[in-house]
């Protein structure tokens, strides 16, 4: 597999030259500078150590991520750290360009602070930003010292000029610091949970630095009494630490991992990829915790998620982008990605040509999934309306036809009473009244065979009680877990799994005792009917246990018997609880517009 530092070889030769140019420059100017103050000195020291760190990692960044951005920003503030080290070299151009480039620094920070995580300035207040930092850091310098008598680039001295230059450039400066804060601050505010996370320690460490700048004087040194030299020094150090954590934040925080894409690449063909594996694999290359691969479907003219459900593409915005995934000029599928982690959508189109193949061999069985729940979902509300039916079809049962059973056997018993003196008469009234007592029981229990009240009053375990007591043959029936849980399309599926399996082993079984378990963790339901008769059936001899395998499939459970002879048998139904969701829905997507929105 190739490795994490795979890089072209064009690149990492250019990447070792800069990083031993810089290490030269950094080492002549060490050598070159004066060290007769400790203070300066010390200075000297920090700012040598900010160049080495913005440099240094600028070029891990770079080797590491090559289409970021942040490594070549990284490296140019080490660039401009190494310019303001050239104020204590002995060569008078060198301490020139030195003294122009002593706030450069701040400038550099900003740009990171702007430019993080996708290495590029957004359009307007951002970008105009940063532009206004670097005039107010460069341009802006050279007021203070052309017209400051004790400052060697002095051309006059003026020091009211120089003075209003120096309160023009923090004002236009703490601009800029209130600017960046505010910027920032929306940014953490606009993003997921999971962006925040990343964004959160660089972004803090940046507006601290920021705030520290422009009070760090007045705090630091009236309430600890140090000197504007300690605290500039303190300034450098803690600016020196930031690209540390653009370091961590890029190599280990999911940002725009585009240096894998060739590893993705050999992944995808070293097994055979899942739906999950693809979503999973495109969001560590890219670095988009929540980017999302949804898959064409031409009949639908539209795109389906790992599950097959039907997912409407957002509208490309300034905080979403959409690239489309093509195998041989077919569109197969597309990549939802974060436009503000990755600016470079060719970094996306060529994670959606090494995933190509593979996202195109997965949407066929996407959009099969999709049909197979649709498919269920229909037979699903089959049964339901064949439910509905019987419901209504016991209810007229038991309102009407009852009622006019017992009408008639009040009748019967008023004729039998009225016929006293005529006892053939009177016989057969009574013989008529026991016929209509049967006929009524038989109604009952017809009733109840058809839609049990129970199940809809008590529940299952009731339900299921009740019809245990009246078959003839012992029945032991077990309840483990919360029936709570169970949907009354569930309940339904699992009273008439039970009532045709005690019916069946009571009429073919010849068995001494039944039992009845019942367990619910949540999740799932397991009924499992058992007996100890001779054994033999077959769930696809007869209409009743196939009708039962199709009700409990359409809720996306499955019925299994075994019957092996003269062992007896074992009915067990599995049924998903309906509140349980899909493992990898289509929530991604609508994550990802939540989180960027």
């Amino acid at each position: 597999m190739w490795a994490r530092w795979s890089v072209s070889s064009s690149l990492r030769e250019s990447l070792v030259l800069l990083g031993t140019a810089v290490g030269a420059i950094l080492a002549m100017e060490l050598l070159s500078c004066t060290w007769s103050d400790p203070v300066l000195s010390t200075q000297h020291i920090l700012v040598a150590l900010a160049a080495a760190l913005y440099a240094g990692a600028g070029l891990v960044v770079w080797w590491q991520r090559p289409t970021s951005g942040m490594g070549a920003i990284l490296v140019w503030g080490g660039g401009l750290w190494i310019c303001a080290l050239l104020e204590s070299t002995s060569l008078w151009p060198g301490r020139l360009i030195g003294i122009v480039m002593e706030s450069a620094g701040f400038a550099g920070l900003f740009h990171v602070l702007h430019a993080f995580p996708s290495g590029r300035l957004r359009r307007g207040l951002s970008r105009s930003t940063v532009v206004a930092a670097y005039f107010i850091a460069i341009p802006m310098q050279l007021p203070r010292f052309l017209f400051d008598g004790t400052s060697s680039l002095a051309i006059a001295d003026l020091p009211r000029v120089s003075d209003a230059a120096r309160i023009v450039q923090s004002s236009a400066a703490v601009i800029v610091i209130a600017g960046t804060l505010i910027l920032l601050w929306q940014r953490i505010r606009g993003v997921g949970l999971v962006r925040r996370r990343a964004l959160l320690p660089l972004y803090l460490y940046g507006m601290f630095v920021a705030l520290l700048a422009p009070i760090g004087v007045r705090i630091l040194g009236s309430v600890f009494g140090l000197s504007v030299d300690t605290v500039n020094s303190i300034l450098v150090a803690l600016m020196a630490v930031a690209p540390l954590f653009v370091m961590l934040s890029v190599l280990h925080g999911g940002f725009a991992r585009t240096g894998e894409l060739r590893e993705l690449g050999v992944m995808l063909g070293a097994v055979a990829a899942t739906s999950a594996d693809l979503s999973r694999a495109v969001r560590s290359t890219l670095g988009d915790e929540l980017a999302q691969v949804l898959y064409y479907e031409p009949e639908g003219n539209g795109y389906v998620d790992a599950t097959g459900d039907h997912v409407p593409v957002p509208p490309a915005d300034e905080n979403l982008a959409v690239a489309d995934i093509r195998h041989e000029g077919r569109r197969v599928g597309v990549i939802i990605y974060d436009r503000r982690l990755i600016a470079d959508p060719r970094v996306v189109r060529a994670a959606g040509r090494v995933v190509s193949v593979a996202v195109d061999n997965e949407r066929l069985t996407a959009v099969l999934r999709g049909r197979e729940r649709d498919l269920r979902a229909s037979r699903a509300r089959i049964v339901d309306a064949g439910d509905a039916e019987r419901r209504v079809l016991a209810e007229h049962l038991q309102e009407r036809m009852q009622w006019h059973l017992a009408s008639l056997r009040d009748q019967t018993v008023r004729l039998a009473n009225a016929s006293a003196t005529h006892a053939p008469i009177q016989r057969s009234a009574w013989l008529l009244h026991e016929h209509l007592r049967v006929a009524e029981a038989d109604l009952t229990r017809i009733v109840h065979d058809v839609m049990p009240a129970t199940l809809s009053t008590s529940g299952l375990v009731d339900a299921v009680h009740q019809l245990a007591a009246r078959i003839p043959t012992p029945t032991t029936v077990f309840m483990i877990g919360e029936e709570s849980a169970l949907s009354p399309a569930e309940q339904r599926a699992g009273y008439f799994v039970i009532a045709e399996s005690l019916t069946n082993a009571v009429k073919y079984a010849a068995a001494s005792a039944l039992r009845v378990r019942i367990a619910s963790n949540g999740e799932r339901i397991t009924i499992q009917i058992s007996d100890n008769g001779v054994g033999g059936a077959s769930a696809t001899a007869g209409f009743g246990l196939r009708g039962l395998a199709d009700r409990v499939d359409a809720l996306g459970g499955n019925l299994r018997v075994v019957s092996p002879i003269d062992a007896g048998t074992e009915v067990t139904a599995d049924i998903p609880l309906a509140r349980i969701a899909d493992d990898d829905g289509g929530g991604a997507v609508s994550g990802l517009v939540s989180g960027v929105r």
